[in-house]
């Protein structure tokens, strides 16, 4: 794997990423979840504010509009802002969600242990709101050929058990361009919805720029709505249609939940 901020290179050769199912056993333990992951998927949860269903909405505190009877005790108080509006057909476009975490050798310490924790939150966040069948958590790294580990999928959905296994992968190179064109694949034999893409990374990849930048295209053409989050790195502003560099690591759960915030209300409502 290159350093981040290191020159784009390629290794050469003919990858064939690989699935690994993990090695989880049926009666094994599930991971128990933080109080912080759940306070973490809470603020991404609430930014997001997505409902699949629902015709219309209404718009409260607004200075024009319809009087909202609730605020009317409010006016003495010098509140003016006793207005609402309905808004109809507000309902958010369906769509799924993979994530791609880097297991590279570089990932390691707190790098390793906040993707962890971000990843976490994710599932805990996006289970309540996406079907089972939408939600796609891979991690990924390279030993020979690119190997992808399946945390939660349509195949494989048990996240809490599989998770368990996360500080059990053996820890090499990342090529996250093949690893995107195979799981832009795997994904669609199973869906057609659009997809947001995130892959979380601390590196540039082993790719060759020039391919991986083919791979990004045919995915993008493919309704994959692509999302970078660099971790101490910003070479994803280079391949990304959304993007973001994070240097304090603190600060990662924070920054995740706007982004993907932004991509839902740019791209599907």
């Amino acid at each position: 794997e290159q350093k981040p901020f290191s020159k784009w290179g390629s290794l050469g050769g003919d990858y064939k990423p690989k699935f690994v199912p993990l090695d989880v056993k049926p009666n094994a333990a599930e991971y128990e979840p933080t109080s912080q992951e759940k306070q973490d998927a809470e603020m991404i949860l609430k930014q997001l504010d997505i409902s699949f269903d629902p015709k219309s909405d209404v718009v409260r505190n607004l200075k024009m509009g319809r009087l909202d009877t609730s605020k009317i005790a409010e006016v003495p108080a010098g509140n003016l802002s006793v207005y609402k509006q309905t808004l109809e057909d507000q309902d958010t476009k369906e769509f799924a969600v993979c994530v791609l975490a880097d297991m590279s050798g570089s990932m390691s310490g707190q790098r390793l242990e906040m993707q962890f924790r971000v990843l976490n939150s994710i599932y805990l966040a996006l289970s309540e709101i996406i079907p089972e069948a939408d939600l796609h958590i891979y991690g990924h790294t390279c030993d020979g050929d690119p190997t992808i580990y399946p945390f939660c999928t349509p195949h494989s959905p048990n996240y809490l058990k599989n998770i368990t296994k996360y500080y059990r992968i053996n820890n090499n190179s990342n090529y996250d361009g093949v690893v995107i064109e195979a799981v832009h694949k795997k994904i669609r034999e199973t869906t057609d919805r659009p997809v947001i893409l995130i892959s979380l990374s601390d590196g540039q990849p082993c790719d060759d720029i020039n391919n991986m930048k083919k791979i990004m295209e045919r995915a993008r053409r493919d309704q994959f709505v692509t999302v970078g989050i660099g971790i101490h790195t910003e070479y994803v502003k280079e391949l990304y249609t959304y993007h973001k560099a994070i240097f304090d690591l603190s600060t990662m759960p924070k920054e995740v939940a706007h982004i993907l915030n932004q991509v839902v209300k740019t791209e599907f409502q």
